[in-house]
């Protein structure tokens, strides 16, 4: 088996046939992209203005610890708790991809 025959060798050539292309006439693809983009956009902002519009706001009195009612130390408690369940899914995540890796 020649090298030039490998599936990476022929990836490669690909590869960089397709970014010589991109090199010389960048708007074609620069385009579609910019268009997609901007119309994933508008679609999102419509339909959030529609969720808005279409809504009831709740009128119910929000108490926000240290902005509209002193904090307790249970205010501080519940951040610590819910900050330490995120950084111990982060420590799976981690350990698992380094398991996943080796």
């Amino acid at each position: 088996m020649r090298a030039n025959d490998l599936v990476l060798v022929q990836g490669v050539r690909d590869t960089r046939s397709t970014l010589a292309a991109w090199n010389r006439a960048p708007w074609p693809v620069l385009r579609g992209w910019l268009a997609g983009s901007v119309a994933v956009a508008v679609a999102l902002l419509l339909a959030t203005w529609l969720i808005g519009v279409m809504s009831t706001p709740d009128s119910t009195p929000l108490g926000f610890p240290g902005l509209t009612r002193p904090p307790t130390p249970g205010d501080v408690a519940f951040v610590l708790f819910r900050n330490s369940l995120v950084l111990a899914l982060h420590g799976f995540a981690c350990v698992a991809g380094f398991i996943a890796g080796s």
